[in-house]
């Protein structure tokens, strides 16, 4: 059908980036066509001017811009290989314009690749290398790519050395967790963005960002 065709094709430039899953991308052109034309559908989903690590999806054109973590969408670019496909926030977003974003596969760290926590400050992976300029390059590439972009909010994976918002691993490498933020969510949250945890996704409250209102 002409709708699987879009589908077909969106998924194919998603893909060829590492940046998307074709059901995720069937899934949300489904919900437009639920509720109007496939023409309407062709219309709403938009791709422009990527990179590798970042990716833009639109069902809206709207000027307020919405981050989030990569992995939190179904991209398997997390250390193990794997996602977070998060359904709650996918929901959230699907009429909303956002950013997709992997600091790490920005700055061309390998997938899957060890696991790295914050240890006195300095991350270091499972193995015990200091891996903390290569996390901060991929920050400032990752800052230097939206620099540009009116983002009012930012929708981050838990717990990550990059992104935690609220807590992060506490550098024993067993399970236990500090209060504490990522280094990509901190670097955000002092540029004056909105960081919110994804599993705050449910009870987030609009009025905490009044550009988000009325879309």
């Amino acid at each position: 059908t002409n709708l699987e065709l879009l589908c077909q094709r969106a998924a194919s430039d998603h893909r060829y980036l590492g940046l998307a899953t074709e059901d995720c991308l069937k899934s949300r052109m489904r919900e437009n066509c639920t509720s109007g034309s496939v023409r309407g559908s062709r219309q709403s989903l938009h791709s422009r001017n990527y990179v590798k690590g970042v990716s833009r999806l639109s069902t809206r054109l709207i000027s307020v811009k919405i981050l989030v973590s990569a992995c939190i969408m179904g991209v398997d670019c997390k250390y193990n290989g794997k996602n977070n496909k998060n359904l709650a926030a996918i929901n959230y977003l699907k009429d909303k314009e956002i950013i997709c974003i992997c600091p790490e596969q920005l700055a061309g760290m390998t997938t899957p690749r060890p696991c790295a926590e914050i240890v006195n400050g300095v991350v270091t992976d499972e193995n015990g290398n200091d891996v903390d300029l290569e996390y901060k390059r991929a920050v400032s590439m990752a800052l230097s790519q939206i620099q540009h972009e009116d983002i009012e909010l930012a929708i981050l994976q838990s717990r990550s050395p990059t992104c935690g918002v609220n807590q992060i691993y506490d550098g024993s490498f067993t399970g236990k967790l500090i209060s504490g933020m990522g280094l990509f969510a901190k670097a955000l949250k002092e540029r004056g963005i909105k960081v919110i945890d994804v599993e705050e996704v449910e009870s987030f409250n609009l009025l905490d960002c009044p550009q988000l209102q009325s879309i």
